[in-house]
């Protein structure tokens, strides 16, 4: 069997999205980072628009081709949704790029429990 490696993902442009990013004022003072990235997967272009806020919480959103990811934990409850199948085996690929790249996803069968 051929292992899959990382040359089918590629990080393309990470832009940062807030105008008042500034590493210094990041704890409790709103200089959070929060990139937008863009890469490519298996010759598909895909994002993540990340604006979370540290220790106030997370908030990303994933897209990649008619799929979406999104995760945010900065209300009062988790919210999570996944069109992401662990049955599809280019998603689990991407799933594992992605978490190498920091951020992790969930698949559709589980959030349906």
């Amino acid at each position: 069997m051929k292992r899959e490696n990382n040359q089918n993902f590629e990080i393309l442009e990470v832009r940062e999205q807030n105008p008042y990013a500034d590493p210094m004022k990041a704890n409790n003072g709103g200089g959070y980072s929060q990139p937008c990235i863009t890469f490519i997967f298996n010759g598909t272009k895909g994002s993540i628009q990340d604006t979370s806020c540290g220790e106030f919480g997370i908030r990303y959103f994933v897209e990649f081709g008619e799929k979406v990811y999104s995760l945010d934990t900065m209300g009062r409850e988790k919210e999570e949704y996944s069109s992401f199948s662990k049955n599809c085996s280019e998603d689990n690929l991407l799933s594992e790029r992605l978490k190498e790249a920091g951020y992790s996803i969930n698949f559709l069968e589980d959030l349906s429990n």
